[in-house]
């Protein structure tokens, strides 16, 4: 998908979610407040776009919620890279987080009757702040294109995510990193 075809895709059953894209004029209104907030742009030191779904609520503009497996999310972000072969911004990467962390175990099981089972499964402990330990699932899909990661605890005890990317423009962008960082240290 292109990000031009991004832009015109409208959610089934949400008439007013529209896209919202990093550099778009909008973003400096008032009523996006809450969208700029939550706006992350990791890939913006590679020339990538990160776009995300949003809804007006009493003429704010919010982060609209998406299903997923059943959950509601709380973020939902897909991010758009122009290679450097030429030719558009393709989507090359899709997040997507939920706070339903106790629905982590049903949820793999469905990626794992779609995709059968997975490349790796790692198990680490994680603690809080209160000194309780924890076991983080990280769950992994692939086959020669992409990756689909699955996160139990991602960053926070409240947060499962899942990944999606396409490993020939994650190579890309780490390489172009890799060689800026090689000039960095060169200074």
């Amino acid at each position: 998908m292109t990000l031009d075809q991004f832009r015109n895709t409208r959610l089934p059953g949400e008439d007013d979610a529209q896209p919202v894209c990093s550099g778009d004029e909008n973003l400096r209104d008032e009523a996006y407040e809450s969208v700029r907030v939550q706006f992350k742009v990791p890939f913006g030191d590679v020339g990538g776009v990160t776009c995300m779904f949003a809804t007006n609520i009493k003429g704010d503009i919010f982060p609209a919620f998406l299903d997923f497996a059943n959950t509601t999310t709380q973020s939902n972000y897909f991010y758009f890279y122009k290679p450097r072969s030429g030719g558009d911004y393709v989507l090359f990467c899709i997040e997507v987080g939920t706070a339903e962390v106790s629905k982590f175990e049903k949820i793999s099981a469905a990626y794992v009757q779609k995709f059968g089972q997975p490349a790796s499964v790692d198990v680490k402990d994680v603690q809080n702040g209160f000194g309780a330990v924890f076991q983080n699932v990280i769950v992994t899909f692939q086959n020669n294109s992409s990756v689909i990661r699955l996160t139990k605890f991602d960053g926070s005890l409240d947060k499962t995510t899942a990944f999606y990317w396409l490993k020939s423009i994650v190579r890309e962008i780490n390489s172009i990193r890799d060689a800026a960082d090689k000039t960095a240290k060169k200074l």
